[in-house]
């Protein structure tokens, strides 16, 4: 794992959320704005942290939306304890490195 790439990363990105909060500094974020800050901040979404934290109950139809509107997103398909569940990432982070910093926040 890279970690100096992904810091690198996360500051580029870090200045385009910037970007998005500053032109909506005046306005409520949609859905849609909440989970594309949480992919460019460098975080997994599954769908618990969707439901969860941002209301969105049908993921797969979020990630093909923001997939749509340009955004690099991988996932990963990841059984634990017998049960499936999806993860997905921004493609330019290694899974690894977003793993490790998802699971320091939940």
């Amino acid at each position: 794992m890279d970690r100096a790439k992904n810091e690198s990363v996360l500051t580029s990105n870090m200045k385009i959320v910037e970007v998005i909060l500053e032109l909506n500094k005046d306005k409520k974020l949609s859905k849609m704005d909440k989970l594309r800050l949480h992919l460019l901040k460098g975080y997994i979404l599954t769908g618990w942290i969707m439901t969860e934290n941002f209301y969105v109950f049908s993921y797969r139809d979020a990630i093909y939306d923001l997939r749509k509107e340009g955004m690099n997103i991988e996932g990963k398909t990841i059984i634990r304890n017998g049960i499936q569940h999806q993860e997905w990432w921004l493609a330019c982070y290694e899974y690894e490195w977003v793993l490790e910093r998802t699971s320091n926040i939940f």
